[in-house]
Order: structure tokens, then sequence, then C-alpha cells
């Protein structure tokens, strides 16, 4: 689809739905009526508009009609980021496993569910363990 004419689909409010792939420069529109998704060049998008906003403008418009937009996640590979951002991606997870509260009360059941069973262990061995030993040590 030529990126001249996304603009004006959208204020005619002819899209059916968005899928955008930005980290390959991709937008995938289907129109109302068609089965088949039209490709369009979000760079060469960003060039004809930029004084208008470029593509941020046009993701703004159609957030604005009411265009259902999908923004498909994108993998950024380990060799494209910096000291500082992998010691960040390193360290964002044990903070996200400790600030989840689901998780936090899983992790407390756990730890109590194992201070139990080893009470009862020690209270156990109180009982059958110490008596015994008792007995064998008390005989010269």
């Amino acid at each position: 689809m030529d990126p001249v004419a996304v603009p004006q689909a959208v204020s005619k409010k002819l899209i059916e739905h968005v899928r955008i792939r930005y980290d390959w420069g991709a937008m995938y529109i289907a129109l109302k009526g068609e089965d088949k998704e039209f490709y369009v060049n979000i760079k060469e998008f960003e060039i004809l508009f930029e004084d208008i906003g470029g593509f941020d403008g046009l993701y703004r418009k159609m957030l604005a009609c009411g265009i259902p937009t999908a923004v498909h996640l994108m993998w950024i590979p380990f060799s494209e980021l910096n000291l500082q951002q992998l010691f960040s991606v390193m360290l964002s997870s044990p903070r996200r496993f400790l600030r989840d509260p689901r998780i936090y009360e899983a992790v407390l059941n756990a730890r109590d569910l194992i201070v139990d069973s080893i009470k009862e262990t020690i209270e156990d061995m109180m009982v059958i363990v110490f008596p015994i030993a008792e007995y064998v040590l008390s005989e010269p």
C-alpha cells in the first residue's frame, strides 16, 4: 500500500485493524471488507510525513480514531546493548520476582512449609531418637 494513502484511510475510518512490527520497519493494514493485509513501509512513511509528526503522529491518530492496533514484541540482541544496559537486564528479573506480590506470597508459603516440616522432624527426633541416644549413652 502506498504510504500516502494511509492517513486518508485512517481519516475515513476504512481500516479494520493494524499490526506494527517496528524492528522490521513494517506495518500491516487490514481494510474493512478485505481478506488480506497490506504492507506499508514505516521508514518511507516517516520520510514522507516527517513535517506532520511522521509515524508517531499516525500512531496517535489511529489510537484516537479507535482503530485496533497491535505492536508486536521485538527481540533486541545482546550485542546491541552497552555494558550498563546489560547489567540492568541482569538485575531486572530478580527485581521483578521480588516485587510481584503473588510470587512473594508463593515464596512465603514455601518457606512456611519448609519450616513446618523441619519443626516436625525435630519433634519426631525428640520423641524417638533422643530417648534411644540417652539409653545408649547412659550405658558404661
